[in-house]
């Protein structure tokens, strides 16, 4: 979690753009403005280690996880994330390895975060898992992208960067029919400061700072053809912007194709489809459409490739990892 503070005459062409805009959509509506300050992703419903470092349990094979997100297209600079999520299953635990490119605007980030979760038994179909986090993220801003006025606006001449230090950590309940957990994906907050050719970081790990995750979901099967409905739900807090909250619908037929529709309190609305190539590899994608910004129409797209070192086997065989 970062937070930029500019402290710089507003003279470039850009940016008094993005003054119009301001006066234009925000103010007349008469409500507090809040920011987007974790990444938005919709493939956590097919992948929950992206929002629960703990769920890297729930793989028994090594598995690669390949994603990328463009949001609001029709806007330039808006943001855009790839990444990539590794997992190694041992025993009762599993390791894992994020890595993560985002970009808006002039600002970039990239994150490494090397994962670790235990799973014990409760009862017999019922386990839990606690998952940690650890790593570093490197913030940048290149202000040169910005074409001020004055060419020799020194403002905005420079670029700059800095390495600062962060951790998640997550619990999940899990059954074979249903699930809940809790996450914070970033205990530390990173507050930029930008003046004239200083660029400056402090580092918080406040509780008030934190983002929380909840998030749970249920799957029912039908009695015929290997069909199943799962129904999922995310909700975010944050003390500082009001609550968000995902609702989830996913069906699956014959455990080869999917496909759902999800709604968001933020004026969102998704629709996703997922496809089982072969044994190995599955993709999914996902379009956003988007209704927040004064009835305005945005739209995204989000794909995934997913690879598992494992063979399909019939249901009889068990997992040796409970």
């Amino acid at each position: 979690m970062c937070q930029y503070r500019k402290h710089t005459n507003l003279t470039a062409q850009n940016l008094f753009r993005l003054l119009i805009l301001f006066y234009v959509f925000l103010l007349p509506q008469k409500q507090n403005i809040y920011c987007q300050t974790q990444p938005d992703l919709a493939h956590y419903m097919a992948f929950n280690p992206l929002i629960n470092t703990a769920a890297i349990n729930d793989y028994d094979y090594f598995t690669a996880f390949l994603y990328g997100r463009r949001q609001w297209v029709s806007i330039n600079g808006a943001p855009l994330k790839t990444g990539l999520e590794l997992i190694q299953p041992f025993q009762n635990n599993s390791a894992g390895l994020s890595i993560s490119q985002e970009s808006y605007g002039v600002h970039n980030k990239q994150r490494i975060l090397a994962n670790y979760s235990h799973r014990v038994k409760l009862m017999r179909y019922h386990t839990l898992s606690f998952g940690l986090g650890g790593g570093a993220q490197i913030i940048s801003s290149n202000f040169t992208k910005i074409k001020p006025f004055d060419p020799d606006d020194e403002q905005f001449g420079y670029s700059k960067s800095v390495v600062s230090p962060d951790f998640s950590f997550g619990m999940k309940l899990k059954h074979k029919d249903y699930y809940v957990g809790i996450a914070i994906p970033s205990l530390i907050s990173t507050e930029i400061v930008a003046y004239e050719s200083e660029y400056t970081a402090s580092y918080h790990a406040m509780p008030q700072n934190w983002i929380y995750y909840l998030h749970g979901g249920y799957k029912y099967n039908f009695k015929y053809y290997e069909q199943y409905l799962q129904i999922s739900s995310l909700v975010k807090i944050d003390v500082n912007s009001p609550v968000d909250a995902d609702l989830n619908m996913l069906y699956s037929h014959n455990k080869y194709f999917s496909m759902g529709i999800s709604y968001r309190t933020k004026r969102e609305i998704l629709y996703f489809g997922q496809l089982q190539i072969n044994e190995r590899l599955k993709a999914g994608y996902c379009y956003h459409s988007n209704f927040n910004l004064n009835n305005a129409y945005l739209a995204g797209h989000e794909l995934y490739v997913q690879y598992s070192h494992a063979i399909m086997r019939p249901l009889n065989i068990q997992s040796p990892r409970f």
